[in-house]
C-alpha cells in the first residue's frame, strides 16, 4: 500500500492512501536509514525498506511489503567477510543434544547477529540432522539419509580466510578393536526415523553429544544392541544388551553402539580391551573451514544457483523462512528470513519467493535453513551489548532451535569514535522515534562505538548535553510548556558529537497503563510487578510518561512503588488491596491492586465421572471410577487425558482466577511446559495453556496453569491433557484425577469506569466541524484495476477528476484496489495514478515540504 500526493503543479495537492491492515514491526531504538538500495521485493509493494547498521560491513535491511497473496515482513542481513574486524561461526546451545533460544545462544557466544539454522530432531534428542564444524572443530556427522545427508548434497559455512560456500562434509570414520577396523555409520548424529541406524550397524557418540539417551538412532529398530564405554584407548565396561544407556560421556571417552553383527563385536570385548576411534572429514576443502552446518530438511537443497532461482521451485507451501546465500565470490555473506499473517503453518512465503527474493538481493547461490516456528533473525543494536530478536516468532516465542549461524566483530580500539543518543530504559515510544509532551521530561542516553563499532563504556558524567529551547541536565530533558514542533538534542563526548530529534507532540489528553488490574499472588519481594505509563495526545499519537512527572496516591501499606528504568515497579508487601491513582498534566487514571489469593476447589472428580468424560488421548485409554477420583490406565503414547463430554459438562470456575490447578497422582513425567490445559473464556473462545511438570510418583502433586493476563472471566475447563514429545520416555502409566482447584484474588471494589469520550476524528450529530486545521475527507471503493481489462480505469479516472473538484485533503481508496493483485494490476493501478497527477510517496516517508499534510504538523 502506497501513501500518494498529487503533483504539485496541480491546483491543489491531495493525499491519496490506499485502506489496508498492516502489522508494523516495532525494534529496538536504533539509528534506521531509508535503504540504499531497492527493496528486493518481487510482484508487489514495498511499504518499508530501512536499512541499520549492526556493525563495519554488516547492515540490516528491513522490508514491509504487499503482493497479492498478502503482506509479509523480510529482514536481509548482509555481511562483508573481506573486513577483516568480521567474522562468522556456528551458534550452538551447547552438546550436540540439546536445544536453545537462538538469542541466548548469541548473547553467551558475544555475536553480534544471527539465524536459526538447521533442521533437528524436534521434540525428542534436538540433534542438528546435519554435521556440524564449530570454530574448526567437527562436533558431529550428518544423520543417515535423508535430504540432509551429506551423500545427497553440500552443506554450508565459512571457510577459515572468510569465503563463503558449498562444502562436501563427509566424513570418514572407523573404530578399531580386536585388530580389526569397524565402520562407524555416524558420530553424534540422532538418525531418527525414517532413517534409523541399518542391521549390522555401529555408531559413536562422544563427549560432545551430551546426555540425551545413545538408544535415539534404534527407536523402531528390532534386534540386539549392545554398547561399550572407552575411556583413555582402553574398555571400561560393556553393556551386553539394549536400550543404549545415557548420561554424561567422559570427555577423554566415547561409546560405541551397535546392533546385530556389531553388536556381537562389541559384546567380546572385556574391559581394559584396547580401542580407538579416529573419524575425519574427508574433503580437504571442509577441513578448511571455520564453521559449515546442514540444510534443506525440506528437500529443496540448493535454490538459487549462479544468480538464479532454481526451475520447479514450490510457490504454495507458506511458512516462515530463514536463508543462507552469498555473492562476490563467497565474501559477502546475505542471511534472510521471512515471516507473514498468521501462526504457524499460516503466514510467512513459500520456497520460490525466498529464491526470487535472494536473487534480487544479488545473491548468487542461496539455501533454505530451517522454517516455520524455528525461523528467527537476532540482532544488536549499535552501542548495545545483547541482541534482540528482530522478527516474530510463529510461535509466539523462541523455540528451542539447534543451532543457527553467527555473525561477529572483533573489538576496536576502545575509544569512542562515535556518539549515539537513545531512549532511556523504559522510555521508548510505541510510535516509534523519540516523544516527549509540551512540559513533561524524556530520560536519554549517551552511548559510544569504537573504530569497529562495538560499544564503549563512557562516563555519564562526561556527558556534555544541550538542547535548543529546552533543557537537558544530566540526560533528561525538560520540554517546554509552550508546544514546538521538535528540539534537536545534543550529546559531546570528546571531540565527537550525536544530535538527536525529540518530537513534542500536542498537549496530553489522557493516560494509560500497561496492566488495566493487578492481581498479586504473594506478598513477596519476587512477586513484584513492573508497569508502564503511556500518555496520548488528542490526535492519537504516544510517548512514555517519566515517572518523575506523575503524582501517585495508594496505601503505603498495602504495596511499595518505586521508580525503576521509566516505570513503576510495584511491590506487594500484605495481602489486602488498594487503588493506585496515577496523575500527570491534570489527567489521571486508576489501577485497582489486590495481593493474595484464596484457593477453592472448584470440581471434585467425585461425581459420574465415566459419563462427564470422554477420551482425549492419542490413542485409546481405560476410564474407571476410582474412590480417590477418575482413574485413567493407558499405553505409551504422546497425549493422555480427558476432555468434557459436551459444552454443559464443563467445569465451572467462579471470579477472576489468577491461576487453576488440578490434584494428581501420576506414574509417569511430564516435561515442565506439557500439561495441558483447555478452556473457553466469557466470549465462547477457547484458549490452551501449558503448566508445571509432572513426576513419577505414588504421591499427590499438583500441574498448575497461570492463567493470560487478557482472559475474558469467567472461563470453563473443558479438557486437561499430559503431553510427552520424546518417544523414548513414553511409558504406560496411570493418572488418577483428584480435583480442579483456583486460586481467586483478594476481592476489591473496582473504581467506576470513566464516561466515554467522543473520538476528535468521529461526528457524534452529523455535523462537520469548521476551521483552518480542518480535514476534508473522500473516498473511491472497489476501483479493482485489471490489466486485463484496462478500459475500466476510465472510471477511476472520472470518479478522482469529480472528486478533485470538492478540494479534500485526502483520498482513501477502500476496498479492491486491484482485481487480484497480480504484478500487471498493480502496475496499471500505479499508471494510471500517476497519469491522474499522484506523486507517490511510500508509507513511513516524509512527504515533500510543500505537499499536503505539512510535514510538520503531521
Amino acid at each position: 500500500m502506497r501513501s500518494m500526493v498529487l503533483n504539485h503543479q496541480a491546483a491543489r495537492p491531495l493525499l491519496v492512501a490506499l485502506a489496508a491492515a498492516t502489522a508494523l514491526a516495532v525494534f529496538p531504538a536504533a539509528a534506521y536509514a531509508d535503504a540504499g538500495q531497492p527493496a528486493p521485493v518481487t510482484g508487489g509493494l514495498p511499504l518499508i525498506n530501512t536499512t541499520e547498521k549492526i556493525g563495519p560491513g554488516i547492515n540490516l535491511q528491513h522490508v514491509q511489503a504487499l503482493d497479492q497473496k498478502g503482506w509479509y515482513n523480510a529482514r536481509f542481513l548482509t555481511v562483508d567477510l573481506s573486513n577483516s574486524a568480521v567474522s562468522t561461526d556456528l551458534l550452538t546451545a551447547g552438546p550436540v543434544a540439546s536445544g536453545g533460544p537462538l538469542s541466548v545462544a548469541a548473547n553467551k557466544a558475544g555475536a553480534v547477529a544471527g539465524v536459526n539454522g538447521d533442521f533437528y530432531d524436534l521434540g525428542n534428542s534436538t540433534a542438528a540432522h546435519g554435521a556440524e564444524i564449530q570454530n574448526g572443530q567437527l562436533l558431529k556427522t550428518s544423520n543417515l539419509g535423508g535430504p540432509e545427508a551429506a551423500q545427497v548434497q553440500p552443506h554450508v559455512g565459512v571457510s577459515q580466510d572468510g569465503i563463503t560456500q558449498l562444502v562436501n562434509v563427509m566424513v570418514n570414520a572407523s573404530a578399531n578393536f580386536a585388530g580389526t577396523d569397524h565402520k562407524v555409520l555416524t558420530v553424534n548424529a540422532a538418525n531418527p526415523e525414517p532413517h534409523p541406524v541399518p542391521a549390522d550397524g555401529m555408531v559413536a557418540f562422544t563427549s560432545a553429544w551430551g546426555t540425551y539417551s545413545r538408544n535415539r538412532p534404534f527407536i523402531g529398530v528390532d534386534g540386539n544392541l549392545a554398547e561399550v564405554l572407552v575411556q583413555n584407548g582402553k574398555v571400561v565396561s560393556v553393556t551386553p544388551n539394549g536400550p543404549a544407556g545415557s548420561g554424561t560421556i567422559p570427555d577423554d571417552g566415547f561409546y560405541l553402539v551397535g546392533r546385530d553383527a556389531a553388536a556381537t563385536a562389541i559384546r567380546a570385548l572385556q574391559p581394559g580391551d584396547p580401542v580407538t576411534l579416529s573419524w575425519a572429514l574427508a574433503d580437504p576443502v571442509a577441513r578448511t573451514m571455520k564453521f559449515a552446518l546442514g540444510h534443506g530438511g525440506t528437500g529443496e537443497g540448493v535454490i538459487v544457483s549462479n544468480g538464479k532461482p532454481r526451475a520447479g521451485l514450490d510457490s504454495t507451501a507458506i511458512s516462515p523462512r530463514t536463508s543462507f546465500g552469498f555473492k562476490d565470490g563467497g565474501h559477502t555473506l546475505v542471511l534472510g528470513q521471512w515471516n507473514g499473517p498468521g501462526g504457524t503453518g499460516k503466514g510467512g512465503v513459500a520456497i520460490d519467493k525466498v529464491a526470487h527474493d535472494m536473487v534480487a538481493m544479488g545473491v548468487q547461490t542461496a539455501v533454505i535453513l530451517d522454517s516455520g516456528g524455528s525461523s528467527e533473525m537476532v540482532a544488536r543494536a549499535l552501542g548495545e551489548d545483547h541482541v534482540t530478536i528482530r522478527n516474530t516468532p510463529s510461535d509466539g516465542q523462541e523455540r528451542h532451535n539447534t543451532n543457527g549461524v553467527g555473525v561477529f566483530v572483533s573489538k576496536g580500539d576502545g575509544r569512542a569514535h562515535e556518539v549515539l543518543i537513545k531512549p532511556a530504559p523504559g522510555a521508548t515510544s510505541a510510535d516509534g522515534g523519540v516523544k516527549v509532551f509540551p512540559g513533561l521530561h524524556r530520560a536519554l542516553v549517551a552511548q559510544a562505538v569504537d573504530n569497529h563499532q562495538t560499544p564503549v563504556t563512557i562516563d555519564p558524567k562526561s556527558v556534555r548535553w544541550s538542547a535548543s529551547g529546552a533543557s537537558v541536565k544530566g540526560g533528561v530533558l525538560e520540554a517546554p510548556n509552550k508546544q514546538r514542533d521538535s528540539i534537536d538534542v545534543k550529546a559531546k563526548v570528546g571531540h565527537e558529537q550525536a544530535h538527536e530529534r525529540v518530537t513534542v507532540l500536542d498537549a496530553l489528553d489522557s493516560v494509560e497503563l500497561s496492566s488495566q488490574r493487578l492481581s498479586i499472588a504473594d506478598a513477596t519481594p519476587d512477586h513484584a510487578v513492573t508497569v508502564a505509563v503511556t500518555g496520548r495526545d488528542a490526535q492519537g499519537y504516544t510517548a512514555p510518561i517519566d515517572p518523575r512527572d506523575l503524582s501517585l496516591d495508594y496505601d503505603h501499606s498495602v504495596v511499595d512503588i518505586q521508580p525503576v528504568d521509566g516505570q513503576l515497579k510495584i511491590t506487594p508487601l500484605t495481602a489486602a488491596g488498594t487503588i493506585l491513582t496515577v496523575s500527570v498534566g491534570g489527567k489521571s487514571v486508576q489501577l485497582p491492586i489486590t495481593v493474595g489469593v484464596q484457593t477453592q476447589t472448584v470440581y471434585d472428580f467425585d461425581d459420574n465421572v465415566l459419563a462427564r468424560w470422554r477420551n482425549n488421548s492419542t490413542a485409546a485409554t481405560t476410564f474407571s471410577a476410582d474412590p480417590d477420583g477418575l482413574r485413567i490406565d493407558f499405553n505409551g503414547m504422546r497425549n493422555v487425558g480427558i476432555g468434557a463430554v459436551s459444552a454443559a459438562q464443563r467445569v465451572q470456575v467462579p471470579g477472576q482466577p489468577l491461576r487453576v490447578r488440578m490434584r494428581i497422582k501420576s506414574s509417569i513425567s511430564v516435561p515442565n511446559g506439557l500439561t495441558y490445559l483447555l478452556f473457553y473464556d466469557a466470549n465462547g473462545k477457547s484458549t490452551g495453556i501449558y503448566g508445571t511438570a509432572l513426576a513419577a510418583s505414588s504421591d499427590w502433586q499438583y500441574a498448575t496453569w497461570t492463567l493470560p493476563a487478557n482472559t475474558a472471566f469467567p472461563i470453563t475447563i473443558n479438557s486437561f491433557q499430559g503431553i510427552n514429545t520424546s518417544v523414548t520416555q513414553q511409558k504406560p502409566g496411570t493418572f488418577i484425577l483428584d480435583r480442579f482447584e483456583a486460586d481467586i484474588p483478594t476481592s476489591i471494589d473496582l473504581p467506576a469506569q470513566p464516561d466515554p469520550q467522543p473520538d476528535p476524528l468521529i461526528s457524534d450529530d452529523g455535523v462537520l466541524p469548521e476551521g483552518r486545521d480542518t480535514w476534508q475527507f473522500a473516498t473511491l471503493s472497489d476501483v479493482q484495476f485489471t490489466a486485463d481489462n484496462p478500459a475500466l480505469t476510465q472510471v477511476a479516472t472520472a470518479a478522482i477528476k469529480r472528486i478533485r473538484q470538492t478540494r479534500p485533503d485526502l483520498l482513501v481508496l477502500n476496498g479492491d484496489i486491484t482485481d487480484r493483485g497480480l504484478p500487471q494490476d498493480l502496475a496499471l493501478a500505479r499508471q494510471v495514478l500517476t497519469d491522474a497527477g499522484c506523486d507517490l510517496i511510500p508509507v513511513g516517508q516524509e512527504p515533500a515540504e510543500d505537499s499536503t499534510p505539512d510535514p510538520k504538523t503531521g
